[in-house]
């Protein structure tokens, strides 16, 4: 079974709230028995809910919307195969912006943070400032500034300038499924994130050596500096880089993928080290750490809006369509969920023009709900 981080973070946060059934509560205990990595989320979600915002939960209106939005998440992820945005949504919201509400209490209007220019943060690409403010982008040109920083937003990307010293701690950018998003760091480095990814980092580089933290997936092009390298640190190991362009993937939390298209760098993980050289991808897992050559323009296919799919079954592939469009999809059949495609996803198509063909040359059935989900059979 393979689930994405939003699934286990929205197993983890019903385990606290007290919102999970039983089947869900087995599945939990599997995980974190099974995988260290898991087990240290969940003392970093623990660590970040269980005190100040479970007391708020407890004290304020907000309360009832917070655990509410939970509900709808876990009611839309019965099938727990397949991944969810409402899921990811959830933890995003339930996190995010209650404590920005607990450390910034002065802000009388949290929404107007969150739903800046009336954009909505579950719809939208997510910056959130070391000093706890969080702006929703969007693909429009746009120049605004936030106390220490000025942001300049144009074509689906985002540069920024620190025009004082900022805040302490570091800023992060994530990125809903149904969308990716590029940002230029203060050292010139580009990093276009697909959906449902996460970037971490600080908002100017010091020291000998400069520091991110990627969840999901990301296109890095990395600018050169001999004196400090890039350490990109990942779910269960981390890339020194000095100057290349890579690809990175860890929507599976049991394997995580790095494509080298240019450069040099060096992948650690608990038991190995190595030198990845251009058209190499180390892919690692339980049973350790192999390379493999890669092809670039099906590994980076999804930079172009695009998709390759190679003999997937349908219970793979839920996650991406997920991802991809930003929708629900359940899976009502088990001998729909065995069946085995090829082809291509197209960002800019719609959902049901893929549907339709897998319809027609499967023969498998489909149709939408009231609440937008997704069912086939």
């Amino acid at each position: 079974m393979n689930l994405s981080r939003h699934d286990i973070e929205t197993l983890i946060l019903s385990d606290i709230f007290n919102m999970i059934n039983e089947e869900e509560s087995q599945l939990l205990e599997k995980l974190l028995e099974g995988d260290p990595s898991i087990r240290k989320l969940q003392q970093e979600i623990r660590k970040t809910v269980e005190g100040p915002v479970r007391d708020y939960l407890k004290e304020q209106p907000t309360a009832d919307w917070a655990q509410q939005a939970l509900k709808i998440a876990k009611k839309q992820e019965r099938k727990i195969q397949v991944s969810t945005w409402i899921a990811g949504v959830a933890a995003m919201l339930i996190i995010g912006l209650l404590l920005l509400k607990i450390y910034y209490p002065g802000r009388s209007n949290l929404e107007s943070v969150a739903l800046q220019r009336n954009l909505t943060p579950a719809k939208n690409v997510l910056l959130r400032l070391p000093n706890g403010e969080t702006i929703a982008l969007d693909s429009s040109s746009q120049q605004f500034r936030s106390k220490s920083i000025d942001l300049v937003t144009n074509n689906n990307s985002l540069h920024y300038h620190s025009i004082a010293e900022p805040s302490p701690g570091s800023a992060s950018i994530l990125v809903p499924a149904g969308k990716d998003y590029k940002i230029f760091l203060s050292d010139g480095s580009e990093i276009h994130l697909n959906s449902e990814s996460e970037l971490t980092f600080p908002l100017t580089f010091s020291g000998n050596k400069r520091e991110i933290i990627i969840n999901g997936e990301a296109y890095l092009k990395v600018a050169k500096k001999a004196s400090q390298p890039l350490i990109v640190h990942l779910p269960n190991g981390t890339i020194e880089v000095l100057g290349t362009s890579f690809n990175v993937n860890t929507y599976d939390t049991d394997i995580y993928k790095i494509a080298l298209v240019e450069g040099s760098l060096k992948v650690n993980t608990e038991n190995s080290n190595i030198i990845l050289k251009p058209g190499e991808e180390a892919v690692t897992s339980k049973n350790g750490l192999k390379i493999i050559r890669f092809d670039a323009s099906v590994t980076l296919a999804w930079q172009e809006g695009k998709y390759y799919i190679e003999t997937q079954t349908l219970t793979d592939l839920t996650a991406t369509i997920s991802r991809w469009y930003g929708i629900t999809v359940v899976i009502d059949s088990e001998n729909a969920s065995k069946q085995r495609f090829s082809g291509i996803l197209r960002r800019d198509q719609p959902i049901e023009d893929f549907l339709k063909g897998i319809k027609i040359t499967n023969a498998i059935q489909y149709e939408k709900d009231t609440h937008g989900v997704y069912h086939i059979r």
